[in-house]
């Protein structure tokens, strides 16, 4: 909890540079792949053309693997979680999407809040906080709301670096 409480203070990693995130995304995915459990599955689609964004591997590695154990966790271990990356107009699009109930209207303006959580006693309320913090830090926005489908989705828009 420390350590999430220094990342959010400081807004991230001080040491940024250009980023390839289907890089991160491709690790952060083979990283969780056991955590998630075996009745997650899970999808990856990579925009192979995507510019690098300016930034930190450990920092968005730390946003994927927010929006992914939350998943996991408003799944209740079962059903099917996408990740998407693409580029749209300028800006590298991260994408996180569940089969899970859904973000309720009445909490979707609080969920970025510091402390913030619906997890009861196992939630500290600092995961989407740190996310917000990073992804601002990084010059970009992130976004939740509800699949069409069913479901949460996150979405984070991020500069590319023309690097």
């Amino acid at each position: 909890m420390t350590g999430k409480l220094l990342t959010f203070a400081r807004g991230g990693s001080p040491e940024r540079g250009p980023v390839q995130i289907n890089d991160v995304v491709s690790e952060t995915v083979r990283i969780l792949s056991g955590s998630l459990g075996a009745d997650v599955a899970v999808d990856v689609s990579l925009d192979p053309e995507l510019p690098a964004t300016f930034a930190d591997s450990g920092g968005l590695q730390q946003i994927l693997m927010n929006f992914c154990v939350n998943a996991r966790d408003a799944m209740e271990g079962t059903g099917r979680l996408r990740v998407r990356t693409a580029r749209d107009n300028g800006s590298i699009l991260l994408e996180v999407a569940d089969t899970g109930p859904g973000i309720p209207e009445s909490i979707r303006a609080r969920i970025f809040e510091p402390f913030f959580t619906t997890k009861r006693e196992r939630g500290t309320g600092l995961g989407l906080s740190v996310v917000y913090g990073l992804v601002k830090n990084y010059g970009g926005t992130v976004t939740a709301g509800n699949d069409p489908g069913g479901g949460a989705r996150f979405t984070v828009r991020l500069p590319a670096s023309g690097v």
